[in-house]
This record gives C-alpha cells, sequence and structure tokens, in this order.
C-alpha cells in the first residue's frame, strides 16, 4: 500500500471516529435536573411577596409583619411563658427578630411536598385535621392570604398530613416544619409577656393574705 493510501486510509478512520463521536454527543440524554428543581413546593409564592406570617402551634402563638425596617413581631404568647420567658435583658434585638422570623418565612415558603391526593369524601378527622396542631397563615403583599393547616403522622410515620383550606387536597409534608416553629418561638421567647404582676396584698406573708381575704369578705 502506497504512503498516499495509507494518508487516505487514516484521515478517512479520523474523520469517521470523530462523526461518531459527534453522534454520541448528541443523541446523549440530557443529565438529570439537581434535586432542588425537581420539588414540589407546599406554596407556590416568592419570599419577597410575604408581608406578614401569622403561627398558631402547640407551643404557642406568633404574629409579625414586614416593614422597610424588616420583620417585627407584633403579638407572641407562648405556652407557659411565666416559667420560660427571660427577662427582659436577654429580649431579642430587631436584627434578631429580623432574622428568625425571615428564616421561618423562607423554610415555609421552600417547604417541599412528599406527596399531594385529593381528600375525596374522607372525613378532615381521618387526618388529624379537624384540629390542627399547627396553622401557618401569610399575608400577601398583594392582600391575599394562603394558609396550611398541620394534622396528625401519616401511617408510616416518616410525615404528617396537612391541607391548604383553599385547595383541600391533602398534602404530605416533612414533619421537621415543627423544629423550624420551635426554634424561631425560642429565639423571640424574650418578647413574650411575663406573668402578671400580683397586688401588694397578694406578695405579702401567708398570714397576711389570709387577713386580706378575710377583710374583703
Amino acid at each position: 500500500m502506497s504512503a498516499t493510501l495509507r494518508s487516505l486510509l487514516a484521515g478517512a478512520v479520523i474523520f469517521v471516529g470523530i462523526g461518531l463521536t459527534g453522534l454520541a454527543m448528541w443523541l446523549r440524554p440530557a443529565p438529570a435536573p439537581p434535586p432542588a428543581e425537581t420539588l414540589t413546593h407546599v406554596f407556590e409564592l416568592e419570599e419577597g411577596s410575604v408581608a406578614g406570617i401569622a403561627v398558631v402551634s402547640r407551643h404557642g402563638e406568633i404574629e409579625a409583619v414586614h416593614g422597610p425596617a424588616g420583620w417585627s413581631v407584633s403579638r407572641i404568647s407562648l405556652a407557659g411563658s411565666a416559667e420560660a420567658a427571660p427577662n427582659s435583658a436577654t429580649a431579642p434585638s430587631a436584627a434578631e427578630i429580623d432574622q428568625a422570623v425571615a428564616e421561618l418565612v423562607r423554610e415555609v415558603v421552600q417547604l417541599p411536598q412528599i406527596d399531594r391526593f385529593p381528600r375525596a369524601d374522607r372525613e378532615l378527622r381521618d387526618f388529624g385535621l379537624d384540629r390542627p396542631q399547627l396553622r401557618i397563615t401569610l399575608t400577601l403583599d398583594s392582600g391575599g392570604k394562603q394558609s396550611l393547616e398541620v394534622g396528625e403522622l401519616t401511617i408510616t410515620s416518616t410525615a404528617v398530613y396537612a391541607r391548604r383550606p383553599e385547595i383541600d387536597d391533602i398534602i404530605e409534608i416533612g414533619s421537621l416544619l415543627f423544629n423550624e416553629i420551635d426554634a424561631a418561638m425560642y429565639r423571640l421567647r424574650g418578647l413574650a409577656p411575663g406573668p402578671e404582676p400580683r397586688n401588694s396584698a397578694e406578695q405579702g406573708s401567708p398570714g397576711e393574705r389570709s387577713a386580706t381575704r378575710a377583710a374583703r369578705a
């Protein structure tokens, strides 16, 4: 075989190889999207569209609003706050309040749903939703509201049942949401009002209190 023919043959082999490589790359399926892009969120909202949040849980209630200076708590009531709330010297700063509420709103807005199915004719009590153990209400910049109610653990105990009343489908979500709620309440506990101060008669000795009560009688 002449040198010219060998060169032509080698060139043809290289050309075919390049062509096959390009064809394989063209036919290769697209890579799977990152896991975060495949999640379906309970709320289809942007974090910046939330102007207020209200939470009613087993450990208390929080209401917060977003203003020009960030998030501020307009009302907070904790279960057993008389024992749990620290004194005012340890109350969180405005920056700490803003951070705690902002993180809570972010967790709620980004909350993924594990499963979703129609409630059909099943009773809410079948899912523990007749008396929800957690309610979250988001107020939007538009003035509208969206809410979530959370019930009991699922049959597998790996998630909890929930629903959005405006949609009424049953949703399964991770139970870690309770941890986020509890964490926010713990960080904001210094804002909770302390116990009502006792009057001077009630602050005296047992004998003095008895005498006062007898005098009132």
